[in-house]
């Protein structure tokens, strides 16, 4: 970034102003019409009915925990006590209407996870007559419960206090000390998002703005393909922290305005040197809450990630330490791209519904490789096999990342799978690779006689690393891998994320053959 040091100083220290100018009333119209537009043609908002549905599936979710609670707490001979909580976007407001609800149980320390969390209330949920697609994840850095009710997506999180009650005013933002007192690694870190989520709130002047400003900035990131911090790219935490560093730089500007800004900020940011800040690191054993999740915190003196946007609540952690060589430079094109298009609009050249554009995908490459999660029975242990190919997904690319010709290829890979018809498995999920030779390299690559890619060695890599970290895979679970040809597709992909399913026979190249593009 071509700026003064005494700039950088400014964008790297938490709270730094650049502007207390306000917006235009030109700017202040846009707004408007931002607004207007994520209620109709971008489909964003819920509509009132359906944010009321949402909360009422909450308070029935709630109504059961509570009685589990209750349960719980009989039979350790306790006073019942505990918090459910919703957190991330909804609790902020500026949650897309197909987004999952994402929440939480804050337990006393008689709860255990295992037994109480994950075995009775698991298969209490699981006998409830609106709950569908139930399972567990374990295994992850923050264990969940994942499910649907009344066929609204949720996820519950869980974090036990070392405290025999918790109180019912719980405060999030005054009261570290007490909520992460003792506390073990995964409760803590189930806690953050909603620590986080309330530190946001507290950093930004103008919370309507900014939430109008964050919806643009989700939709934007969505249909661009870079939202997902599972598959490698940036998540919903990290693009608040994003939105709420350029509303801090620039307090009283209106939402497209900040829209504007952020842009030109990131497409110059220097991401391998400056890290995001929306506070002042905790750094030392008297000023932190709990000392002994200091060596969890992110210390810009370590190891090096593409992307450093660092959580605002001790212990301050990368939201972005997924982030890929290969998927932060799509989202930084991303960012630049941006730009870009805001310019030509300013210039009369484009509109602004051409800065939300949706990627398209399966237009942009030659070929892909198909990777399939599958199942011949049993559709609980089918998603829960799903879910453990998910979370391990952005591993296959830095795997290819790793192939000796990675520099003359394009990887990408789609944050969205597909439910697809398969002849021999009866649940099917495809995820899609998109892959080219890189247009800069295309010569270069001619050549040195590069006229194949072995991919067979990557493959099967990866698929030692997913088997290697499931304990008992049944016969009845697989995975099929197969290339996809672009000319295979063009009848089979339409416009958004529905996969039907072609008509012309594609080559299935099963993993005991050679997989080469």
């Amino acid at each position: 970034m071509s700026e003064t040091p005494k700039m950088m100083d400014l964008l790297l220290t938490p709270h730094s102003v650049l502007s207390l100018k306000d917006s235009s009333p030109e700017d202040n119209s846009l707004s408007e019409f931002f607004d207007s537009r994520l209620k109709t043609s971008y489909d964003y908002d819920d509509s009132p009915p359906e944010r009321e549905a949402k909360e009422q599936v909450f308070q029935e979710l709630k109504s059961i925990i509570d009685k589990w609670l209750s349960a719980t707490a009989t039979a350790s001979s306790t006073t019942p006590s505990g918090q459910f909580l919703v957190f991330g976007s909804f609790r902020m407001q500026v949650n897309h209407k197909e987004s999952d609800l994402d929440t939480i149980c804050i337990v006393p320390n008689f709860v255990d996870r295992d037994k109480n969390f994950f075995g009775e209330l698991f298969e209490s949920l699981k006998t409830h007559g609106k709950v569908t697609d139930i399972y567990v994840i374990s295994d992850a850095m923050v264990p969940l419960i994942k499910l649907k009710f009344a066929t609204i997506p949720i996820d519950i999180l869980f974090a036990r206090m070392e405290v025999p009650s918790i109180p019912s005013d719980l405060d999030f933002l005054n009261n570290d000390e007490q909520l992460i007192k003792n506390i073990e690694e995964k409760s803590y870190k189930g806690l953050n998002g909603i620590r986080t989520a309330e530190t946001i709130n507290r950093s930004v002047k103008n919370l309507q703005e900014f939430r109008l400003f964050l919806k643009l900035i989700k939709l934007w990131a969505k249909n661009k393909l870079i939202y997902s911090s599972v598959m490698g790219y940036l998540g919903g935490i990290s693009w608040a922290i994003l939105a709420s560093k350029i509303c801090q730089l620039y307090p009283n500007y209106s939402a497209a305005k900040l829209l504007e800004r952020f842009f030109f900020i990131y497409s110059l940011w220097i991401w391998e040197e400056m890290p995001v800040l929306l506070e002042p690191l905790k750094t030392t054993p008297e000023i932190a809450p709990n000392p002994k999740l200091l060596q969890f915190q992110w210390d810009e003196k370590g190891e090096k990630t593409e992307m450093s946007i660092i959580t605002p609540a001790f212990p301050c952690m990368n939201s972005s330490h997924t982030v890929s060589i290969t998927s932060s430079q799509i989202i930084r094109n991303s960012f630049r791209k941006g730009y870009k298009t805001i310019k030509a609009i300013r210039n009369k050249q484009k509109e602004w519904d051409s800065l939300f554009e949706k990627v398209k995908f399966f237009e942009k490459f030659p070929f892909f490789l198909e990777i399939s999660i599958v199942a011949k029975a049993d559709q609980g242990d089918f998603l829960v096999w799903r879910g453990h190919y998910e979370s391990r997904l952005r591993k296959f690319i830095r795997i290819l990342e790793n192939l000796k010709y990675h520099k003359f290829m394009t990887f990408q890979l789609n944050p969205n799978g597909f439910e697809r018809k398969d002849e021999e498995f009866p649940f099917c999920y495809s995820y899609y690779v998109g892959m080219k030779i890189s247009e800069d390299n295309t010569n270069q690559a001619k050549l040195l006689g590069l006229k194949e890619i072995d991919l067979d060695s990557a493959v099967r890599t990866f698929l030692d690393t997913v088997v290697q970290s499931h304990s008992i895979i049944p016969e009845h679970l697989n995975t099929k891998v197969r290339i996809v040809g672009k000319g295979d597709l063009d009848q089979g992909i339409v416009s958004g994320n529905k996969l039907k399913e072609t008509k012309k026979e594609v080559k299935t190249l099963m993993l005991k053959d050679k997989i080469r593009i």
